[in-house]
């Protein structure tokens, strides 16, 4: 059998800056909207002179700014109130971090999956942590013959996957232990398909396949459920709950990331990106405790952040 994979594929490159919602102010799940930006970026903001307007008192008049340099695309804070938040990283007035596909951009109330733009570029050289494992490989043992084999499969999968699904699945209801039955399905789904698996690289990825079989799953689950709100089942098969399930996985994968970013860095280099660039402490405060300068800190961040996201697109590649 080949798994086809659907979802969003490579037409998500390309063409202006867009905004998928995946939270807002009035909603915990993901609406069927996108704001797109100008092709050479724009404001956000709450004013009336911006390119996205977001009407909540959360967000400043002029908010942050995106636009594009020879190296990609950036957002730059412009001196907002709540402050702008790139991949969980906060960023003071005045200072700009990359942009790529798939970023969490955080503006008030908001939060935002960024689409239409490349990932971050990842080569045989790079020294970010790619694991060896990918969706391809997991297919295949879950398939193996040996029993040993195929549950060092279920662990490597419930640990990669099962903060996504289980994510997915909170946003419909589903709590406790039918988190953790939801799961088991999704891979006994996959387990159970006896003619064998051909990953078909060439119509999407493993993460596509995996938004499909965790939407199924959910689905059989609100129809056994006494409690489950018609409304609920009904909307996942509208296709615009898939901005859902991006959202979700940009925000599993961001903590995957953060945990192998902290594995790749001395204690003390993290303990600094942690202070200065994800809660917000100062960089003279931090360098005092940490023994550095202020330029030292504000280094560690720049270089943690580029280093997050191309841990982050490592995870994306064919395959996994």
């Amino acid at each position: 059998m080949v798994l086809t994979m659907t979802g969003n594929q490579s037409g998500d490159i390309g063409g202006p800056v867009r905004l998928q919602v995946g939270r807002g102010p009035e909603h915990d799940g993901a609406v069927a909207q996108n704001f797109v930006l100008p092709d050479v970026g724009g404001v956000i903001g709450r004013g009336d002179d911006v390119d996205v307007t977001l009407s909540d008192p959360r967000v400043s008049r002029r908010h942050c700014r995106i636009g594009e340099h020879g190296e990609g695309w950036w957002v730059e804070d412009l001196g907002s109130r709540s402050g702008t938040w790139v991949d969980s990283v906060v960023l003071s007035e005045g200072e700009r971090a990359p942009l790529q596909l798939g970023s969490l951009l955080e503006v008030g109330p908001w939060t935002f999956v960024v689409r239409g733009i490349a990932a971050a570029a990842v080569d045989a050289d790079s020294d970010v942590l790619v694991s060896p494992e990918t969706g391809e490989m997991l297919l295949r043992d879950i398939h193996d013959s040996s029993t040993s084999v195929r549950n060092v499969a279920w662990v490597a999968f419930d640990t990669r996957y099962g903060g996504v699904i289980r994510g997915y699945a909170r946003r419909f209801g589903v709590r406790g232990q039918e988190e953790d039955d939801i799961v088991q399905e999704v891979y006994l789904g996959l387990h159970n398909l006896r003619d064998g698996v051909q990953y078909n690289r060439a119509t999407g990825r493993f993460r596509n396949y995996l938004m499909v079989a965790t939407r199924n799953a959910v689905r059989t689950r609100l129809r056994k459920s006494a409690v489950a709100v018609v409304e609920d089942i009904d909307a996942l098969a509208n296709p615009a709950q898939d901005a859902l399930w991006d959202h979700q996985w940009a925000e599993s994968m961001l903590q995957r990331a953060l945990a192998d970013l902290q594995r790749s860095m001395t204690p003390a280099h993290y303990d600094a990106f942690e202070r200065y660039g994800r809660r917000g402490e100062p960089a003279a405060a931090v360098a005092e405790c940490l023994g550095m300068t202020p330029e030292n800190v504000r280094m560690i961040k720049h270089r943690s952040i580029r280093m997050l996201q191309k841990i982050v697109a490592s995870y994306d590649i064919p395959g996994h």
